[in-house]
């Protein structure tokens, strides 16, 4: 796509800007366009510049298209979620969520998993969620050389 960081950005911010006035006429255009918006999710791109022009073409798209970009998600879900929790992508999942209900669950599964990963360093595990059984956790018994 484009190298240079301001035309990037407006390209996705156009491509949104098209979409939200189209609506679902942009439906035949989703292949290729989300090509791009994983390229822009990539990490050469995120080392670049901002990812916020992506992250506002993709709740664009979710307003504009709804459930029609719901076979997309599973591509789109690992390199959003590779990205740091700013307001824009949790705008765009606010709007993924909503409009695409079938990925809702794996939103909020994998939204807080990052929040749990910022705030604590591991994964999200419910209250009282049984720990993991590791050798290291089962005491050891010394059997008593009478038993049989």
């Amino acid at each position: 796509m484009l190298k240079k960081d301001k035309e990037r950005n407006d390209a996705f911010l156009a491509i949104g800007n098209i979409a939200n006035s189209v609506k679902s006429a942009i439906a035949p255009y989703l292949d290729g366009v989300l090509i791009y918006v994983r390229e822009g999710l990539s990490v050469q791109s995120r080392k670049r510049g901002s990812v916020n022009p992506v992250f506002d073409c993709i709740s664009r798209l979710a307003v504009a298209v709804g459930q029609t970009l719901s076979k997309y998600m599973e591509a789109l879900l690992d390199p959003i979620f590779a990205c740091d929790l700013t307001p824009k992508l949790t705008q765009a999942l606010v709007d993924m969520g909503f409009y695409i209900p079938p990925v809702k669950p794996t939103i909020q599964e994998r939204l807080l998993d990052m929040l749990s990963m910022v705030l604590c360093g591991e994964p999200f595990k419910p209250l009282g969620a049984p720990q993991p059984n590791t050798l290291n956790s089962v005491p050891i018994i010394p059997k008593d050389a009478k038993d049989p």
